[in-house]
């Protein structure tokens, strides 16, 4: 019987151990990605009960930093905001274009920032690009986007019309100038054109004191926070003003008072 060398024993081992560690990688990595899929697919978002049958989740695109809202310009594109970049990003056939519409500057502490987007095709025809508008609702600094400022007259939350000429957004128009302080929460933004072509938006209460618009009936006066406005789309108050003729009253088109 021929005697192992120490070396061959020394080789051997190393052998062994190489071959150990291989497979205990294999197996280390292979539950690691297990993992990674069992919180993946946790993670993703899913559809609940009867909604399984008629509706599904696909990705449409990724690479967006922190957006917080969109509106279909037509069937192909899409504009979707960017809340602290203050991009306006355009996703054209499913791909996020490198460059955006827009770029503007804002305030993004806390909640504010580029809020809401809405869009209006004039004749209803979403491939007319010419008669296509978009409205932005953002929080616009006036000092060269410093958040150490706390002055209405500097910091303010704007609605802004703009013309969508195929490409990008151009002509600014401001529709409508609103409170900023004393937040930075509770800003509101959300941006929709009704079937009455009538602009919405919801406006927070800047975490400041309740007014009689959340039904606080000692509260201060509403004041055009903490409720729902309506104008038309070049930002004046409607015909048909249902809470009276004082601003903000005009423009205030939902306010419970029970």
């Amino acid at each position: 019987m021929q005697k192992i060398s120490q070396n061959q024993v020394i080789l051997l081992t190393s052998v062994v151990a190489v071959a150990i560690g291989f497979i205990l990688s294999i197996l280390f990595f292979g539950l690691l990605h297990k993992w990674a899929l069992i919180t993946k697919q946790q993670n993703d978002p899913s559809l609940l009960g009867s909604y399984k049958k008629n509706l599904k989740i696909e990705l449409v695109t990724e690479g967006l930093s922190s957006p917080t809202s969109m509106a279909f310009v037509n069937d192909n594109k899409i504009l979707v905001l960017e809340k602290n970049t203050g991009l306006v990003r355009l996703i054209s056939d499913g791909v996020l274009q490198d460059k955006p519409v827009l770029r503007l500057t804002i305030d993004a502490e806390g909640e504010r920032g580029l809020l809401g987007i809405a869009i209006s095709h004039k004749n209803n025809n979403k491939t007319d690009s010419v008669n296509t508008n978009a409205f932005l609702y953002f929080t616009e600094c006036d000092n060269n986007g410093s958040s150490n400022i706390r002055n209405d007259e500097q910091l303010r939350n704007r609605i802004y019309k703009y013309d969508w000429n195929g490409q990008t957004l151009v002509n600014p128009t401001l529709i409508l100038d609103l409170p900023a302080i004393p937040g930075p929460y509770h800003n509101g933004g959300k941006l929709i054109i009704g079937p009455d072509r009538y602009l919405y938006t919801a406006v927070g209460d800047l975490a400041g004191p309740k007014t009689q618009a959340q039904n606080n009936k000692t509260g201060p006066p509403i004041d055009g926070t903490g409720g729902i406005l309506r104008v038309t789309q070049d930002g004046k108050p409607v015909s048909d003003p249902s809470l009276g003729n004082k601003y903000p009253q005009p423009v205030l088109c939902l306010w419970n008072k029970e």
